[in-house]
């Protein structure tokens, strides 16, 4: 529902006109969901929105066109459902200009959202994901183009999946569901970690997902952050009342805002079966309690039904006032439920997820994806290691990350090149293993599909490329972007966008600081001069690489640069649409990353950027591809790392007064008597017959670190401003 009235604000064809008016109606159930914060971006955007009743719900009426500036950046609040991201996402491709679209805060139920982006790539929609260096702000950069034909692959809906799951956790019995896939988007697939955590034998081959539950009162409660996987909540609380211990669940304050506030209605169904149920803040605490026969209300959530049915396994005597509603989603439930009670096997059409019960069968591999990022279970009291004794990984073979996705790493060996999919070890922490590291490990190193290896130690680093995110609260908060690399590759367009001097100054400040070697590409040669702007870094001792807008394999400039990075770990940084992508595929020929192929409409390849990549180059060496970013936070730097890009500055700038700035309004700046060379740092004149050259090159350096502390000081403002 949720989708329609963007989907009413503009035209499927080039020809066609705004359509007309739209009213939208519903019934009861619906009336009370809201809608407020889409219908509000829509009218930011220029369309006009009637109520017909309450301001943010049905009924109402919705008239477009939406429309926005070149480069213009729509944003709609999805604290309470990124259904209401997912919709404008939906609809930017046919807006007409290029539009930055963006959600504040925290975005519950993501996955959600990575399926719609995932969808829209598949389809041909030219889009990046845009780094806004801020902890709670995603933005995306979605290009105007229309959707392509072609065959799509309905995956299983792993959520309704959930029931037969929890079936079989609370009887004791055992679950296949079909088709499994092996890597989604889909929030369903975090059964796997929430279910494991409990106590589940789960299993995972060419067939299927394959699960043998403890039994009720067999496993023990959970506690644990859903808040990108909110939907699953109503079945993990069936499974929560016949745990043996009390469960958490939290992150899912918006559930209130669903098809019933199922916060509040999870609690009045379990404490009407006897139950005992709380509402937190922003969750809820299950503590069990034997439960006896009652009539659970559905509220007309297809959710509410199937959490009923699945007390009414254990528990006799305990029925759904409206087991119907659930056709919503899976429309033979009934009949499904009925024949699994009977234990009888049950398939379904292609495409949806099946019950099938089977005795024997071997299982390929145990995995219970535990590691799963989108749930986040707490450790239980009791549980931490009584000791800081740690096992010795010292000898284990050694890897470097080279992909990160959902929880995954993926890793080449260092002994033979290997690429193996790993999990990091859950005492090393989150956040504990980023692009680039070496890392020890154990498991199954084979690389052969549907293998896992684990991450259990991470080396020492040699260098940490780094950005602080300018909304952090204490100025500490810092995301790192590539580990022991060796140099920087600063991206420039030189037209189309044009260059932006205040984005390398803070490139090179963060080179600097981390040991990076800066190299500055300069893209799109054939459209601009690049005169300007090397002049402008001659002081730096630059190595500039110019490009062109049509470079080919055989651009000298790509060869220059080919040449430059070989046996060298380097890092492409720079805004979004510069060219770091098509670099990366001229640079690794196939590597596919930028462009898959090049749209009809719009004569642009689909952009693909979404995180950070590292390729190996045939020349040896690797080159880590990174999303376009549109600030560079600088909150880690401190005044003595810019001084220290030249000592002999540095040296002069001990000579200033506590608590200088160095910029060219302080006074008492020692560093305007060092580029004048007068004072202490006066030179022989008789002696030294070129100083005028002399005084010109201090002069100069001075200049270059006075805009580097510019960069940061720009920098720190920004953060301030973004507090």
């Amino acid at each position: 529902m949720r989708p329609w009235p963007a989907r009413s604000c503009v035209s499927c064809l080039p020809w066609q006109p705004c359509p007309p008016k739209k009213r939208f109606d519903g019934d009861e159930q619906a009336y009370a969901r809201p809608l407020g914060p889409l219908l509000d971006a829509l009218v930011r955007m220029g369309a006009t929105v009637t109520y017909h009743g309450e301001r943010g719900h049905l009924p109402f009426t919705v008239q477009g066109p939406i429309h926005t500036p070149l480069g213009a950046q729509a944003w709609v609040d999805s604290s309470s459902s990124s259904q209401f991201l997912s919709a404008l996402l939906l609809v930017s491709p046919l807006v007409g200009d290029p539009l930055f679209v963006s959600a504040p805060g925290v975005i519950p139920s993501m996955p959600h959202v990575e399926m719609t982006l995932a969808s829209l790539a598949g389809a041909g929609i030219d889009l990046e994901v845009v780094d806004e260096g801020r902890a709670n702000l995603s933005t995306w950069h979605i290009f105007p183009s229309r959707p392509i034909g072609g065959d799509i692959t309905v995956e299983p809906d792993l959520s309704n999946a959930g029931p037969f799951l929890a079936a079989a956790m609370v009887t004791g019995g055992r679950v296949r569901i079909p088709a499994w896939p092996e890597a989604t988007t889909q929030a369903g697939d975090a059964w796997r970690a929430l279910l494991g955590h409990v106590g589940a034998t789960i299993t995972l081959d060419e067939e299927g997902l394959t699960l043998t539950g403890p039994g009720a009162g067999n496993y023990p409660g959970i506690k644990a952050t859903m808040a990108e996987v909110g939907e699953l909540t109503p079945t993990m609380a069936a499974i929560c009342a016949y745990a043996s211990t009390p469960s958490h669940l939290s992150g899912i304050a918006h559930l209130r805002g669903h098809e019933t506030d199922r916060l509040a209605a999870l609690v009045a169904e379990i404490n009407r079966a006897g139950g005992q149920a709380e509402e937190t803040e922003d969750g809820l605490i299950i503590t069990p309690r034997p439960l006896h026969a009652a009539q659970i209300r559905s509220y007309a959530d297809h959710r509410m039904a199937t959490f009923g049915a699945i007390l009414g396994l254990i528990t006799p005597g305990i029925t759904v006032d409206d087991i119907a509603c659930t056709s919503k989603t899976l429309p033979t439930f009934e009949a499904m439920w009925g024949l699994a009670r009977e234990r009888k096997t049950v398939r379904k059409h292609p495409g949806c997820p099946g019950l099938v019960d089977r005795g024997g069968g071997v299982m390929a591999r145990r995995d219970t994806g535990t590691d799963d990022p989108r749930v986040r279970v707490h450790a239980a009291k009791g549980s931490r290691p009584r000791t800081k004794d740690r096992p010795d990984w010292s000898s284990k073979p050694l890897g470097r990350v080279i992909g990160i996705d959902r929880g995954r790493y993926q890793v080449s060996l260092e002994e033979n090149g290997t690429r193996v999919v790993a999990v990091r070890a859950r005492e090393l922490g989150r956040g504990s293993v980023i692009m680039g590291d070496r890392v020890r490990l154990t498991g199954d190193l084979s690389g052969r599909p549907d293998t896992l290896a684990r991450i259990v130690a991470v080396e020492e680093r040699s260098s940490v490329l780094r950005r602080s995110l300018e909304d952090a609260p204490d100025q500490r908060g810092e995301k790192a972007i590539v580990a022991n690399a060796d140099t920087m590759c600063i991206v420039v367009a030189l037209a189309d966008p044009p260059p932006r001097t205040g984005m390398i100054d803070r490139c090179l400040v963060a080179a600097f600081e981390a040991g990076l070697d800066p190299v500055l590409v300069l893209t799109k040669a054939d459209l601009a001069s690049a005169d300007e702007l090397i002049a402008a870094y001659e002081d730096f001792d630059l190595r500039v690489v110019l490009t062109s807008a049509e470079a080919g394999e055989s651009d000298p400039g790509v060869a220059e640069l080919r040449d430059l990075l070989a046996g060298h770990w380097s890092v492409l940084v720079g805004h979004s649409g510069v060219g770091k992508s098509t670099l990366i595929n001229l640079l690794v020929p196939g590597a596919g990353r930028a462009t898959g192929h090049v749209n009809e409409v719009t004569g642009r390849g689909r952009h693909t950027s979404t995180s950070s990549e590292a390729f190996e180059l045939a020349e040896g060496g690797w080159i880590v591809d990174t999303p376009g970013v549109r600030s560079f936070g600088l909150g880690h730097v401190s005044v003595a790392d810019v001084l220290g890009v030249f000592p002999d500055v540095a040296e002069a700038a001990a000579w200033c007064l506590p608590l200088c700035s160095h910029g060219e309004e302080e006074p008492s700046c020692a560093l305007d008597s060092y580029a004048r060379a007068t004072g202490p740092f006066s030179i022989d004149e008789a002696g030294d017959g070129d100083a005028d050259r002399v005084r010109s090159e201090r002069a100069s350096r001075v200049a270059s670190v006075r805009r580097l502390l510019e960069a940061v000081a720009t920098a720190e403002a920004a953060s301030k401003a973004a507090r």
